[in-house]
């Protein structure tokens, strides 16, 4: 049968060009993580929400990473602050070509301080490899977790969402961590997305830095 969803906007709510700045203002709320005058990686940029928001935090800078094209928003597409890399698969880049590229044009921007990540219709484990790669020792890591991207199309309903999410979410955090803990990367925290996506299913929110490297301590 149809069905509706109401949800409501809180009107103090600071405004983005799309929805998913509204979920990591919540997020990096939750974590206290400083943005201001840091230097950020918008991995699956898409329209631009995740960046939007880091911008009225205060980032210095941020490049954006996205597969697809000409999807940024036009108050972003033209910011000096913002870099947009468009038609780039994340999961078959070559990291270190990735980071020579963005040196060469805006060297400035580099190292990041912050990375951010909102993707789709993949496993966030997929192309937590390669995030990694793009954070230097002390990077700061907020990465939207899809469980409808994670836990097999044997547990999606027909109306695409998760069954049984209450089941598998503890199982999905730990397969996460172990992931982030075999890439250097130390969770601080794992968390419940304020807005659910707009397909209904509840989001989380992994946070974690690189670990520091003992024998260079950098």
């Amino acid at each position: 049968e149809p069905f509706m969803t109401l949800e409501l906007i809180d009107c103090d709510a600071p405004s983005f060009v799309s929805r998913g700045g509204l979920k990591l203002h919540h997020a990096l709320e939750t974590t206290k993580i400083e943005v201001h005058a840091r230097r950020c990686i918008d991995l699956g940029q898409s329209t631009g929400g995740f960046t939007d928001c880091l911008l009225q935090k205060g980032a210095s800078s941020v490049v954006g990473i996205d597969v697809g094209r000409e999807q940024l928003h036009p108050r972003l597409r033209g910011h000096h602050a913002v870099m947009a890399l468009e038609g780039i698969n994340l999961y078959k880049i070559n990291a270190g070509d990735l980071e020579k590229d963005i040196a060469a044009l805006k060297p400035e921007f580099m190292p990041f301080d912050l990375a951010v990540a909102d993707l789709s219709f993949i496993s966030l484990r997929k192309v937590l490899p390669n995030i990694a790669k793009l954070m230097p020792a002390r990077c700061e890591g907020l990465f939207l977790v899809k469980p409808q991207f994670e836990v097999g199309p044997e547990n999606i309903g027909k109306n695409g969402l998760v069954k049984n999410l209450d089941d598998l979410i503890e199982q999905l955090e730990n397969d996460i961590k172990t992931c982030c803990a075999q890439l250097d990367l130390t969770v601080k925290d794992f968390f419940q997305c304020e807005l659910k996506g707009g397909d209904g299913n509840q989001e989380y929110f992994v946070y974690a830095t690189k670990s520091i490297d003992v024998a260079t301590n950098h």
